[in-house]
């Protein structure tokens, strides 16, 4: 059984990863055509043909902020 996983694994990363997963398996003409919105072109580059890649760093505070255990302050502090 052992065999069949790394035999299987190892076709997923030399065929599936890397035509279909990351950035290198679509190009940049692409991406633009396909997966940039014209709102978003509008907004953020004035019309002009560019990839917009936005993220959002929502969670990433949560790892070194604790929550308090008060749940009067946690209510208070909250904006």
């Amino acid at each position: 059984m052992l065999r069949t996983i790394v035999s299987v694994r190892n076709a997923l990363l030399k065929s599936f990863v890397p035509n279909h997963l990351g950035l290198g398996h679509v190009s940049r003409d692409n991406m633009i055509a396909q997966h940039t919105r014209p709102m978003a072109k509008e907004q953020f580059a004035s019309g002009v043909d560019v990839t917009i890649l936005v993220l959002g760093g929502t969670y990433l505070h949560c790892m070194y902020v604790q929550k308090s255990s008060s749940y009067i302050f946690l209510r208070r502090s909250f904006w």
